[in-house]
């Protein structure tokens, strides 16, 4: 596939060697400690050992959320919204 880390100019590593791209409100560095079959999908259960959080929102105001989901990168957003 792709090489999703060739533009070094939009991430860099941790000092742990993970790659971090620039310009994101957060991030978590995760250990493994589980994986669970769900269906045809896989449930990952992880310890959280570093991350780094950046306000650029007031807490408890909503901000545009980025999930990376079936390959590809989404915003959430109204059109997410699940009706009841």
């Amino acid at each position: 596939g792709v090489d999703r880390f060739a533009d070094s100019d939009q991430w860099s590593r941790l000092v742990t060697g993970e790659p971090v791209y620039h310009d994101v409100r957060a991030w978590v560095r995760c250990a493994v400690i589980g994986r669970m079959d769900a269906g045809s999908s896989t449930v990952i259960a992880a310890h959280a050992l570093q991350s780094q959080v950046a306000r650029d929102v007031t807490p408890g105001e909503p901000g545009d959320a980025l999930v990376y989901h079936n390959r590809t990168w989404h915003r959430l957003g109204e059109h997410s919204r699940i009706e009841s």
